[in-house]
């Protein structure tokens, strides 16, 4: 048999026919309404320091709490509220409602459920008096990543309120817990991640299509079982386009990103790094990357316009540096050409950018002797955009951290042209300079000088 809805209460009061048992107020905003049959003692919610951690237990608590020596008789009931797990000011409210049937005194069958701000929880639980101790699972769990990130961000990991996030995480687990001592709960939690895409301040960076599945084995320790896996299908940094990737990481205590490989795709070709922690608190990462067979072709963008086309693979290594404020810099870094992979490279049309430096005639012999100089058409044709140069060797070398005067970036080449006959060998030296910090931000700005 159920009765009216009763008022909506914040401490322990008495309402038609059931009376506090002594429990001190709940504290915060969170209240509860029950529909009850038979009068009987139900405690209020006590203060509890971890109830942000139990929010899918909380009805269950608000019942069992009030400790050892309880006597709840057979009641069978509804009850529902609201719940602000984060904060009343962080922007997530659940209504809550828990549904109570017993067999026999001090036994009791739970289904409890979560809804609001995106979020739909259903699980199941028993809970046993005068212990107060029982089991729990989740048998759905489907929650919106925004709302969640944003009121993280606010109450407890400042460095992620520069990040925007969207997507769907579906949760599972099942686990025990007793309310004595302190709220003790056990458990394994699982949370896969879909559909999800990231952005960083002023677009600094973002990445899309995210997927992931994380195993936290033992809690209440927020530590998730080694090497799990996140992947991404695309992304960009600044203007430049990024590819698929992934990460395998570690979340150690819920405070470090223990990161055991990354790898994504760009440039044509792939970026990897070995590993490196992440303080959760303050997000900064500087690494160095491998790079294998990146593509002058894809760089053409962020090299000087003298250059028209370019053809070859780097190698490498650079140092990364990466922050949710500023998103990534590059550090200092060497690249040099791949053996095994032809390269060539054109200039744009540039008038006397070569053949300047030449005579147009050659005299020998005191004067007795005088001709046209072949090396200057053959320079002519080659500054004209007219003859490709074979690239017999390229070497740059980042030097961001040395800023001042001077290149603080120099990219070497050396090439010959197709037709050796009357020029043998081209030297160029692209020299960036400035802090590449401004100037090669991933072709966000920049100015160059090209010297011969």
């Amino acid at each position: 048999m159920r009765g009216a809805d009763l008022e909506s209460s914040r401490g322990p009061r008495s309402v038609a026919g059931l009376r506090p048992a002594g429990a001190a107020p709940a504290s915060g905003s969170n209240s509860w309404i029950a529909r009850a049959g038979p009068p009987a003692e139900i405690p209020a919610v006590p203060p509890c320091a971890n109830c942000w951690k139990l929010s899918v237990l909380l009805g269950l608590t608000g019942l069992a709490a009030c400790g050892a020596g309880i006597w709840l008789p057979p009641l069978d009931g509804s009850f529902s509220g609201k719940l602000s797990p984060l904060g009343a000011d962080a922007g997530i409210q659940l209504d809550w409602t828990l549904e109570a049937s017993s067999s026999q005194p001090g036994e009791r069958a739970l289904r409890f459920s979560f809804v609001g701000a995106g979020t739909a929880v259903e699980g199941r639980a028993t809970l046993t008096l005068p212990e107060a101790s029982g089991s729990w699972r989740l048998d759905r769990a489907d929650l919106e990543l925004g709302p969640w990130w944003s009121a993280l961000g606010q109450r407890r990991f400042p460095a992620l309120k520069p990040i925007t996030a969207s997507g769907r995480i579906e949760l599972s687990g099942a686990g025990t817990f007793a309310t004595e001592p302190e709220g003790i709960y056990a458990g394994e939690f699982r949370a896969k991640l879909s559909g999800a895409a990231f952005k960083g301040a002023n677009n600094a960076w973002s990445l899309s299509g995210v997927e992931a599945n994380v195993v936290l084995p033992n809690l209440p320790d927020l530590s998730t079982a080694p090497r799990q896996r996140i992947a991404f299908s695309s992304g960009a940094a600044g203007e430049l386009p990024l590819g698929a990737g992934f990460a395998e990481f570690e979340l150690l205590r819920g405070q470090i990103l223990r990161v055991h490989a990354f790898e994504l795709e760009a440039l044509g070709g792939t970026i990897r790094c070995k590993g490196f922690d992440v303080d959760l608190a303050k997000p900064d990462v500087t690494a160095t990357v491998q790079v294998e067979g990146l593509e002058l072709a894809a760089l053409r963008p962020y090299i000087p316009q003298a250059v028209a086309d370019a053809q070859g693979r780097l190698d490498g290594h650079v140092a990364l540096r990466w922050s949710s404020a500023s998103g990534f810099s590059l550090g200092d870094g060497d690249l040099s050409l791949r053996k095994d992979a032809p390269a060539s490279i054109r200039l744009a049309s540039s008038p006397g950018f070569l053949s300047s430096r030449v005579p147009s005639r050659l005299k020998l012999l005191a004067g007795v002797v005088d001709e046209p100089n072949p090396a200057k058409r053959a320079l002519e044709e080659i500054e004209l955009g007219q003859e490709a140069l074979v690239v017999d060797s390229v070497q740059a070398e980042l030097r961001p951290d040395r800023a001042g005067a001077g290149a603080t970036a120099v990219v070497k080449i050396v090439a010959h042209p197709t037709d050796a006959t009357s020029v043998k060998v081209v030297r160029l030296n692209v020299n960036v300079s400035g802090p590449l910090a401004d100037v090669l931000r991933f072709g966000m700005s920049g100015r160059t000088s090209l010297s011969r």
